[in-house]
């Protein structure tokens, strides 16, 4: 079935490819035009119901609803159709319909700001954090299994931003290497690192005081992003 663009109030169609070679980041803010419950998964259903903040619950609906009108954009198909199943380390991927299988794709969010990475055929990965001057920087240089962090003689803002990009370096390059939002192995990396354990890590630009990042396997893909 065909996407008709109507599914969500003030949502406009826009036909997404993806590159062959490359990964391609689409950004995007979360709304109420997203809020459509009708188009989720019974599991997804069930998660929903579980979560008793209606914040929460209502971010987790606008998120999941955005993957779907964006996956359906990108492949054609109906944003109801679309299936998950979850790797032992809970990275989500898509099983039915099963024409689109090939497609990899990842979505993170900081508040109401989303990233969603896609690609044809490799894993990826991605982050975005806010950036909190008030960030506890020994705790995050502990998480990254004792590396040094070059924070010395620098101000508290330039302290944070540095930490966030190692932290969001980090969850982009997890995430890809399959880990979901379990860490898998002892591996960390700043925004941008041309090759970690196979993989390359690089910035994306985001809103200013948020810090955005993206892996994927192999180190010569493209990067595109689009605004959505």
């Amino acid at each position: 079935m065909e996407f008709d663009g109507s599914l969500a109030p003030g949502h406009r169609r826009r036909k997404i490819s993806v590159p062959p070679s490359g990964v391609l980041v689409v950004r995007g803010k979360l709304n109420t035009s997203f809020h459509r419950p009708d188009l989720l998964s019974a599991e997804e259903s069930d998660r929903s119901n579980s979560i008793s903040l209606k914040r929460i619950k209502n971010r987790f609906v606008e998120r999941r609803v955005f993957l779907r009108i964006l996956l359906a954009e990108v492949t054609g198909f109906d944003p109801a159709a679309f299936q998950f199943t979850y790797t032992p380390r809970g990275k989500p991927r898509l099983s039915e319909p099963a024409a689109a299988r090939h497609l990899e794709f990842n979505l993170t969010h900081s508040e109401d700001r989303v990233l969603v990475a896609l690609a044809l055929g490799f894993p990826v990965g991605v982050d975005i954090e806010r950036i909190d001057p008030g960030t506890h920087l020994a705790e995050i240089e502990e998480l990254f299994f004792g590396i040094d962090l070059p924070l010395s003689g620098r101000s508290a803002a330039a302290r944070a931003r540095i930490a966030t990009e190692w932290w969001v370096g980090t969850e982009a390059l997890q995430k890809a290497f399959g880990a979901g939002m379990a860490p898998l192995f002892s591996e960390s990396a700043p925004v941008d690192a041309p090759n970690v354990g196979g993989f390359r890590v690089r910035p994306v630009e985001v809103d200013a005081g948020y810090v955005g990042a993206v892996a994927a396997h192999g180190s010569g893909w493209s990067l595109e992003v689009s605004e959505w």
